[in-house]
């Protein structure tokens, strides 16, 4: 479910649906621990340059009560559980889908990142989500071939940030950066991102972007 938590969670890595943040202010949510989700898919969460919009949906993290995994698909449409989120005794959390507002993306601060999902973390989320507001089903391996391109992509520019971002702290250096990966995606007319949507070309891409990060660290 998780790809990183707490002290595991690496600030260079592009925000994501999923990702768990502390002290958050969502607009006309007033209870809750301050933990919020972020909602948004990843195909909308970016704009120009690579960089996030302005605003992203986020929901509410709350107490709720334990719920075994073979469970999860027989009610409680509107939670996802989040099992041992900040590994502590006794203590059981859940993502409220109606609980959720609009928030600004400055106001987030990478600091304040507790956790991130995995790939499949993510298509859960997406598929409760989807259930909740639909009563579809869809199933998980439509879901993640829809998102797949943007999860290689986010992948990839945590590589880039990592490899050529000199000073982590420096939002105004991470932000050149990122519209520097988006840029080098959209050269030759998005023939790079192009190959991202194609998983047989995926491989390729990933190559020519690690090769183009050797090429700008030296």
């Amino acid at each position: 479910m998780y790809l990183a938590r707490g002290e595991e969670v690496d600030r260079l890595r592009p925000v994501m649906q999923g990702d768990v943040f502390a002290e958050v202010q969502i607009p006309g949510i007033d209870f809750g621990l301050g933990l919020a989700m972020v909602l948004t898919h990843p195909c909308t969460m970016r704009g120009a340059g690579g960089l996030l919009r302005p605003k992203l949906s986020m929901a509410r993290i709350v107490t709720y009560q334990p719920l075994p995994l073979q469970r999860w698909p027989a009610g409680h449409y509107g939670v996802m559980p989040l099992p041992e989120l900040r590994q502590r005794d006794g203590e059981s959390l859940a993502v409220a889908f109606e609980e959720a507002g609009t928030v600004r993306a400055e106001s987030l601060q990478t600091t304040g990142r507790i956790a991130y999902l995995t790939d499949y973390g993510v298509t859960v989320l997406q598929q409760r989500f989807l259930h909740h507001h639909s009563r579809i089903v869809v199933p998980l391996p439509d879901l993640h071939a829809q998102a797949a391109p943007n999860f290689e992509e986010a992948d990839l520019l945590h590589e880039w940030l990592e490899e050529l971002v000199r000073d982590p702290e420096s939002s105004e250096e991470v932000a050149r950066r990122t519209r520097d990966f988006d840029a080098y995606l959209n050269g030759n007319g998005g023939e790079l991102r192009d190959m991202l949507k194609s998983e047989t070309t995926r491989s390729t891409v990933r190559k020519r972007v690690r090769v183009e990060m050797r090429q700008r660290r030296d």
